[in-house]
């Protein structure tokens, strides 16, 4: 009696992270994602952010970006990376805050004429 149930409850485990790990890298994510911190990004630095899938990993806990573009207001590019992860501080999301303790880049590509590196360099801090 003790094995079988043991045996279930390592099947229903197995499912139930397997589940969430498919859930977290599904469309749904993506575009709750996309929404949530795009407009953020948008409406703090004038840029906006575009990228063809977003996606999170629950062990360690990172989101992650694939093909993400910065444009300007005229629609130029300024950055551009094939891949991009950001691990996050999970005891600052507790007390609501955002704290990346890592960040990596997959080829990045920067562009940046007539001064605008250093407008890209004084951008406000977040609030």
């Amino acid at each position: 009696m003790k094995k079988k149930f043991k045996k279930l409850a390592g099947i229903l485990l197995l499912a139930a992270v397997s589940g969430g790990y498919l859930f977290l890298r599904g469309p749904q994510v993506s575009n709750y994602l996309k929404d949530l911190l795009f407009t953020q990004f948008d409406s703090r630095t004038g840029y906006e952010l575009t990228a063809g899938r977003l996606y999170a990993n629950l062990f360690p806990f990172y989101v992650g970006a694939r093909d993400i573009r910065m444009l300007d207001d005229k629609g130029n590019v300024v950055f551009s990376a094939r891949g991009i992860k950001a691990y996050v501080g999970l005891s600052a999301l507790l007390e609501k805050k955002v704290l990346i303790r890592r960040l990596v880049l997959s080829g990045p590509d920067i562009r940046a004429t007539d001064g605008r590196v250093e407008h890209f360099l004084r951008l406000p801090a977040p609030k």
